[in-house]
């Protein structure tokens, strides 16, 4: 019987709904639109791209606002860029 109840409790844990936590810079766009600030140069986007870090959690995934021009310049990559989103998330997580 524990056998079952421990294959239950990892299928519970797999189809647990995260919540989408989405990362962009302030600006006077509406906050709840589809277009937000770039996180790393304020301009106004639609993409936005998964943030995978070492901070795990297991209720929410990290989205970032990012810009096509950032981009092709590798920010996701950028050690200053990622401390600065690795910020934002243990604030958002505090």
């Amino acid at each position: 019987m524990n056998i079952v109840n421990n294959i239950f409790n990892e299928l519970m844990q797999k189809n647990e709904k995260k919540k989408k936590i989405e990362i962009c810079e302030d600006s006077d766009l509406p906050k709840r639109g589809w277009i937000q600030g770039c996180y790393s140069c304020c301009i106004p986007t639609s993409h936005t791209y998964l943030y995978e870090n070492n901070i795990v959690n297991k209720y929410f995934t990290f989205h970032a606002y990012i810009c096509k021009d950032c981009k092709n310049m590798n920010i996701l990559n950028d050690n200053n860029f990622k401390n600065k989103l690795n910020g934002y998330i243990i604030d958002y997580l505090d």
